[in-house]
């Protein structure tokens, strides 16, 4: 395959031969090359294992790359060793697609296979750790494992499926204050590395926020028969307020209270 051919042709007759005609030439196609499969199973790399279809021993094979989709190409390799049938491209970027093709070239000729993508592995950061723990807000940090695209930072109240991201930050940042939580509530809490093509989730972190303690009560008297309870301030932003009451004298609250019980 892919070799040049001179032909000429002479008639040959009982005497004399005829003159040799002028030479012609021909040269016959080269099968285009497949990839079999791309495999990704390692970080910042990408095997591409292939077939040269062809029964040709000169020449060689390019490996090329694109990172746009197949717009534009660069060489990644050129193998002119033509029973090797695999090749690794290293040191690629995580979580980032990379489209492949083979030109198998002879000395005269070369043919073009289809093209395949695939996605670098994205490692995901580690778990997130928790510190000041206040009735609104916590300190998280952890360590980014990834090299390309950005992190997220998310939270979600525990009895939630559904994720918030709070903010996105740069690779190399690896601490982020969640602020405007509500008190007392149980959250999770996770770190996700992501590209436009991928993304990777930490494992999950729990922690439950603080309830601010409420004001002393002010009472009222001025109405026969009620008593005016003044919660001065609204402390907490989230959940219930219950208010207890007890006779004097008694030790338990609500249920010795004669005809009184707990109001939430």
């Amino acid at each position: 395959n892919g070799e040049r051919y001179y032909y000429r042709v002479q008639a040959e007759y009982s005497g004399t031969n005829s003159q040799l005609t002028n030479e012609v030439n021909a040269i016959t196609p080269v099968p285009s090359p497949t990839i079999d499969s791309l495999d990704a199973s390692v970080e910042d790399e990408i095997t591409a294992n292939y077939t040269p279809t062809d029964n040709s021993s000169d020449g060689d094979v390019t490996i090329e790359r694109s990172t746009d989709g197949g717009s534009s190409w660069t060489t990644a390799a050129t193998i002119t060793d033509l029973s090797q049938t695999a090749y690794t491209d290293t040191g690629l970027a995580d979580g980032e697609e990379y489209t492949y093709r083979l030109v198998r070239s002879t000395d005269h000729e070369s043919a073009q296979s289809g093209a395949a993508s695939a996605i670098t592995i994205q490692p995901a950061p580690t778990t997130p750790s928790t510190a000041n723990v206040t009735a609104n807000s916590v300190d998280l940090s952890w360590t980014d494992n990834h090299d390309n695209g950005e992190t997220l930072v998310q939270y979600k109240p525990a009895s939630s499926g559904s994720w918030t991201t709070f903010y996105t930050l740069s690779i190399g940042t690896e601490a982020e204050t969640l602020t405007a939580l509500r008190n007392g509530e149980q959250y999770d809490t996770r770190v996700v590395a992501s590209t436009e093509h991928t993304s990777s989730a930490s494992a999950a972190t729990q922690f439950t926020t603080t309830l601010p303690d409420e004001d002393q009560p002010q009472l009222g008297n001025g109405v026969e028969d009620e008593v005016a309870i003044d919660r001065e301030n609204a402390t907490t932003n989230y959940g219930d307020i219950r208010l207890q009451i007890r006779e004097t004298g008694q030790s338990s609250w609500d249920t010795n209270a004669m005809g009184f019980a707990e109001q939430t």
